[in-house]
């Protein structure tokens, strides 16, 4: 324990059993840290204690899970749903994302948490916009990204020298187990199909989940990172071209990737209304987090190629262990 660090006891953390939380209850783990695993159900995992804490609103009594607790990760949150079957989708964030995370935060201060780590989203940033650094100012335009950003103002207004706050801005995660978005990447790549991105020249930043969750347990009882607000990256940007060949290696694929005009490519799907599938797959968005690993002193500790080809091994043997048992 150094002097920018403050002593850990015992760390509450959220939505455990979800894709980034149960990687970071890994890293605790090996760091010996204490770890109350809370999730729906209350189910035990590794060596972390479960508390179950139901459906997340404005009104959840974590008095339970809070007990000697000095740290709390806050991952659990309504996600991008891509087949949305909420009637009132904005209701749902806020009531998840935004109330939830201010009536857990007021509850751990009023228990003595001394940090609260929340995980935001770049979402909280304008939509399309191409490139994010700590001077860029939040502006969401989705549902999902103003319940990010309210949330993150919910937790400001707790902060203090004895209760602090760091949130981290996350872009795309991935890696083995890797829910939604991504997955639409890995079953492009997974086709072997020869894809006409010859002519896309963009940037895209993500970040592995292994490092996000070495990211999360590194900031716990840092002190200059306290009552800040952070983008999270791995070191390494790719274009879409160059992402589709990392992946199809340890796939046994070709690259495959032809040359077209990207505007031609898009006028012709935009005439089975797939435009916007496009945009999504070969646009720019690079994310500098420069300010926190100085703030932090943190590397990202796994290579992001290596991360990738992971990803894209884990797939391809879901896929023959599905294939196997059709």
């Amino acid at each position: 324990m150094t002097s920018a660090e403050s002593r850990i006891t015992k760390v509450l953390v959220t939505g455990a059993n979800g894709f980034v939380g149960s990687h970071v209850l890994s890293v605790c783990a090996k760091r010996n840290i204490s770890a109350v695993a809370a999730t729906r159900n209350g189910e035990y995992i590794g060596e972390a204690a479960g508390f179950a804490s139901g459906n997340l609103d404005a009104n959840t009594d974590w008095t339970e899970a809070l007990s000697g607790v000095t740290h709390v990760v806050h991952l659990a949150g309504r996600a991008h749903v891509l087949d949305e079957k909420s009637s009132d989708p904005a209701r749902a964030f806020e009531t998840v994302n935004t109330l939830a995370t201010a009536n857990l935060a007021q509850q751990a201060k009023r228990a003595g948490v001394r940090q609260f780590v929340f995980l935001s989203s770049i979402a909280v940033y304008p939509s399309g916009i191409t490139r994010l650094d700590g001077t860029s100012l939040p502006d969401p335009q989705t549902d999902y990204g103003r319940s990010k950003w309210l949330a993150e103002k919910a937790l400001r207004a707790l902060e203090s020298e004895t209760f602090t706050v760091t949130i981290l801005r996350s872009p795309l995660v991935y890696g083995p187990g890797v829910p939604a978005r991504f997955n639409q990447l890995l079953g492009l790549a997974g086709s072997g199909l020869p894809l006409p991105l010859g002519g896309v020249h963009n940037e895209r930043t993500m970040i592995a989940a292994a490092n996000l969750a070495d990211a999360i347990v590194h900031v716990l009882g840092r002190r200059g990172t306290g009552n800040r607000s952070y983008l999270v990256a791995d070191d390494e940007s790719f274009s879409t071209p160059e992402l589709v060949r990392i992946l199809r290696a340890p796939m046994k694929r070709k690259a495959s990737i032809v040359w077209a005009p990207p505007s031609l490519v898009e006028f012709a799907l935009s005439l089975i209304g797939r435009s916007d599938e496009w945009r999504k797959l070969t646009g720019t968005l690079s994310v500098d987090a420069a300010d926190f690993k100085k703030a932090a002193g943190w590397t990202p500790p796994r290579n992001a190629r290596d991360a990738l080809a992971e990803t894209a091994k884990w797939f391809a043997g879901r896929t023959q262990q599905s294939a196997s048992h059709k």
